[in-house]
């Protein structure tokens, strides 16, 4: 069982990273996808959190960024 979750953060890593890296590249799109993968994984991640919430504010999501 603790393999399985340290998979999971290790995923969520990886996935943050990626939403990082997208959000830089100005691909909002990708940013989002990237950092909803990482919180189905670790839903409490206030770096994750808080990316994603700027990345909705700047594709104009209003409705999901306050959620």
């Amino acid at each position: 069982m603790g393999q399985t979750q340290n998979g999971d953060a290790e995923a969520a890593r990886d996935f943050f990273l990626r939403g990082v890296q997208a959000h830089q590249a100005g691909s909002l799109g990708g940013a989002e996808q990237a950092f909803r993968a990482a919180l189905s994984l670790a839903p409490d991640r206030p770096s994750v959190l808080n990316n994603l919430g700027l990345v909705l504010l700047q594709a104009q999501k209003f409705d999901q960024a306050e959620t």
